[in-house]
């Protein structure tokens, strides 16, 4: 596992990056119209695939021509922590998992020749998409993944602002599996009312986000996960 820090290198991430990704946010359709099979694995490790999602997306991207992937760290959308050449043989979150500070941000593994990619969101999410071949490996060997959609609705209705995620939710399906299923699946799962539009963030979640994100980002989080806008005096 190699960091890239050269400008020929980071450029040649880049480019490759932009065959798979529009962006760095989950629910904003990350992913570019090409790649039209995806998939939500919910339920992840802590910032990162499982040790058996690892073992599978590599095999499928090996039998799509693939011999390594790329790493790229992002948060709140945007591509700007360190990047990664990782070979195939080695499972590169076990490698960070190891660090000090401990590594806690989100991340993209993908293909350096566009044909898949993964962006693992810090909300214990995944989301996939490829080519047909790439797919069909993860669907035959990962199963079925209508049982993880549930869940994932299930789990996201549980916090102090859940009830403002519905537009977000309805997004993000919508990306992966079209705006007929994402409906389906919403009026099956999802049993909140629909979020005040005059909604406030609690004084407590505002400081917490701040001390992580900054004025400016916590108010950028907070639109686009709960759907609130933030008083420009806060932010």
């Amino acid at each position: 596992m190699e960091q890239m820090t050269r400008n020929s290198q980071t450029e040649q991430i880049g480019q490759a990056r932009d065959l798979v990704f529009v962006n760095a946010e989950p629910f904003d359709a990350p992913f570019q119209p090409r790649l039209e099979e995806r998939l939500l694995w919910f339920g992840q490790e802590l910032w990162r695939l499982s040790a058996r999602q690892y073992s599978v997306i590599t095999k499928a991207a090996k039998a799509c021509g693939d011999s390594f992937s790329y790493l790229s760290e992002c948060s709140l959308g945007e591509w700007n922590g360190q990047q990664w050449h990782v070979e195939f043989d080695e499972n590169p979150y076990d490698i960070l998992s190891t660090r000090e500070p401990p590594w806690w941000v989100e991340s993209a593994l993908f293909s350096p020749s566009g044909q898949w990619g993964a962006l693992i969101s810090a909300d214990d999410f995944a989301i996939v998409a490829g080519n047909h071949e790439v797919v069909n490996v993860l669907k035959a060997e990962l199963g079925d993944e209508c049982s993880n959609v549930e869940a994932f609705l299930a789990f996201f209705q549980r916090g102090r602002y859940s009830r403002y995620l519905r537009p977000r939710m309805k997004a993000l399906l919508t990306h992966l599996h079209g705006a007929e299923k994402a409906t389906e699946w919403l009026e099956k799962c999802w049993h909140l009312p629909d979020p005040d539009p005059k909604a406030k963030i609690n004084a407590s979640d505002w400081q917490f986000l701040v001390s992580r994100y900054g004025p400016s980002g916590a108010a950028a989080w907070v639109k686009t996960h709960w759907g609130i806008e933030v008083p420009g005096y806060l932010s």
